[in-house]
């Protein structure tokens, strides 16, 4: 067989489109998730003696997966695991559940509480302490309960209605 331009793009082709016919990339995808899922380098309780878990359910999707969460020190979140006991997930745990450890730490996250200040809609904010921010939303919330308002406030978390949330 010669293989000129003409074959070589026939078995390019042909190869490209034969190989989602065969188990192999599959297999090969689920021996990764299994291989990275028992990296060795992820703390042990057993080594580390600050190391602690705590049960929490998952409000990133509607799913309401429940987590193990492993923290050090019983503050800092270490990793998030899947629940066993739990009915939704069995122990198992989505990418994005898992990688929730991440969120409380990325650098687009609020630290503290913020106030705006000039135009509205100019955004800009004033970094306030935790103190403050209670008084002055407890003195907004108590002038529109005196003026029969209380009804008019609205509590948006972002959080969208699922199973977890109901």
């Amino acid at each position: 067989m010669k293989l000129n331009r003409r074959a070589f793009i026939s078995l390019v082709v042909g190869g490209a489109a034969g190989i989602h016919f065969t188990p192999l990339p599959w297999k090969l995808m689920d021996d990764s998730s299994i291989w990275t899922q028992n990296w060795p380098w992820v703390p042990k309780s057993s080594r580390y003696p600050g190391v602690s878990y705590a049960g929490a359910v998952c409000n990133l999707c509607p799913g309401g997966c429940g987590l193990r969460v492993r923290m050090v020190n019983e503050k800092n979140t270490v990793k998030v695991e899947g629940d066993p006991a739990a009915p939704v997930n069995m122990g198992k745990t989505c990418p994005v559940g898992a990688a929730g450890a991440q969120y409380q730490y990325h650098t687009a996250r609020f630290q503290t509480p913020l106030k705006t200040f000039g135009a509205r809609g100019s955004g800009a904010y004033l970094k306030i302490d935790w103190a403050d921010a209670f008084k002055e939303l407890g003195g907004k919330l108590k002038e529109l309960r005196e003026k029969g308002l209380a009804h008019s406030v609205v509590w948006i978390s972002g959080r969208r209605p699922g199973p977890a949330q109901d």
